[in-house]
């Protein structure tokens, strides 16, 4: 997506730090790295307007959950999994 380069860095570092804290803490506390892809938010239309919200979640159709079954599906891997997508 454009002009989002900021945020999918920070994406990027989140996700690389936890698993690196995952592998440091393991044994003694879970740690679990969440990577949905699309979740049901006024996220994109706050960031680019009702335009790009739109653009948003047609772009990413069925890989778009509603926020209680991206959660629900995430805490399934609880203690199971280091990296997650929610389940989509």
């Amino acid at each position: 997506m454009p002009n989002v380069a900021s945020y999918d860095a920070t994406k990027a570092f989140v996700s690389n730090f936890f698993q690196a804290v995952h592998y440091e803490v393991q044994g003694k506390i879970d740690v679990l790295v969440w990577e949905p892809s699309g979740i049901k938010t006024p996220f994109f239309e706050k960031a680019g307007g009702k335009k790009m919200g739109e653009k948003a979640m047609k772009d990413m159709g069925p890989m778009v959950l509603d926020v209680n079954t991206a959660v629900s599906k995430m805490l399934k891997d609880v203690g199971k999994e280091r990296i997650t997508n929610g389940g989509w």
